[in-house]
């Protein structure tokens, strides 16, 4: 065999094969987890990159011993120079750029509301380091295949964000309890006023751009794009319909009308049926379209229902006391579905549902997104 074709199958064949080996894992494992991207794409650019460039090099420019005009050599300092000129720095590049991946790199801080679209994108806000002064909301974005990015970076929401919520078209909704408004970010990442006014407190119905909030908090959507939020500071809960009008609910309540209720989550199903955590988290209430509000369950500890979510079947899912997730069928059964110790986490404090059927929740202490299929497999999506 020449010295040529002798170079080719030892060198240049093999670190094809190997790349486009990692390349095709690469791609096969990409629709799953980043997991391989972090292992297989930096082991493929500094294979199938540098080193083919190297044994490319050494194929087309042999060089001749002097003493032997048809014997040729491998220059190896040639080699060695060529690889670290190249490939070194390239794989510093490719390590610095992987420790700033979020899996790595770490990215939440305080993260204290998720939601999930349509499609299985999760969005969480996140409050930032807590030794900081004065500390911005920022909103991540994860999507369904696991890259993660920063969501809409012109937000400006200083240590106020009370809500959030995704409708069907992916348009993102956010409430400012600080500045007394409903904000929408469009999936192009374009931020306008959606309701209320700029930083007046107020008490109004009517047109969304002229309706009046005080201290807006969790909401919620239907699947007629009706948007309800919590009017904490008025102890109401308003609805915006997909006309844009304003309005305050009024409901049945130990058989009197009221619009008075001290909510502090809550949860629509797609025909607009309510689901409330009220009274410093000691009450689950159900309100249907009839503003007919029925107790599902109820404590006299005070924030034992952190959060809750409901599906179109009816049937609920609650944060109880921080350390397990609890389902309330809709026949009114109370079970524990799954807690901490499954999820390998010590305190959970928000949940949020997709349309698989998926929970997606958060670790207190250790500031991590989890996501629970209904086969109660747990996994995490970042940290």
């Amino acid at each position: 065999m020449s010295n040529a074709k002798y170079k080719f199958f030892v060198g240049y064949l093999p670190c094809s094969l190997l790349g486009l080996t990692l390349l095709f894992i690469l791609l096969a494992s990409f629709a799953n987890t980043m997991l391989a991207v972090m292992i297989f794409w930096p082991l493929f650019l500094y294979l199938s990159g540098p080193f083919l460039f190297v044994q490319l090099t050494i194929f087309l420019l042999p060089i001749r011993d002097k003493g032997n005009k048809n014997k040729f050599f491998v220059n190896a300092s040639i080699a060695t120079c060529l690889n670290a000129i190249v490939g070194v720095p390239l794989l510093i590049a490719i390590l610095v750029g992987v420790s700033k991946l979020p899996w790595i790199a770490g990215y939440l801080k305080q993260p204290r509301i998720i939601v999930v679209d349509k499609v299985g994108n999760v969005y969480i806000d996140d409050l930032g380091p807590q030794y900081q002064e004065s500390r911005w909301d920022a909103i991540y974005k994860v999507s369904n295949r696991g890259y993660v990015s920063k969501f809409a970076e012109q937000v400006r929401v200083k240590d106020s964000l009370g809500g959030m919520v995704v409708d069907q078209s992916g348009n993102l909704f956010i409430s400012d309890w600080n500045d007394h408004a409903v904000k929408r970010i469009t999936p192009s990442g374009e931020v306008s006023i959606f309701a209320g006014t700029s930083g007046v407190v107020g008490f109004k119905d009517g047109l969304r751009e002229k309706a009046l909030f005080s201290a807006p908090g969790a909401m919620a959507i239907d699947g007629n794009k009706n948007l309800y939020l919590i009017d904490r500071g008025n102890h109401v809960i308003r609805k915006v319909d997909a006309k844009g009008y304003v309005t305050t609910l009024i409901f049945k309540k130990d058989g009197l009308k009221t619009n008075q209720l001290d909510a502090y989550d809550i949860s629509a199903d797609i025909d607009g049926n309510l689901t409330v955590i009220s009274d410093d988290g000691q009450r689950i209430d159900s309100i249907d379209k009839n503003g007919t509000l029925k107790n599902l369950a109820a404590s006299t500890e005070r924030w034992r229902f952190l959060s809750i979510v409901r599906d179109d079947l009816g049937d609920h899912f609650a944060i109880d006391q921080g350390n397990k997730i609890i389902k309330i069928s809709h026949s009114g059964a109370i079970s524990e579905y799954i807690n901490t110790v499954a999820i390998n986490t010590d305190w959970i404090h928000c949940l949020a549902l997709d349309k698989q059927g998926n929970l997606y929740t958060l670790g207190r202490y250790n500031h991590t997104l989890y996501k629970i299929t209904p086969q109660k497999e747990v996994t995490k999506l970042m940290r």
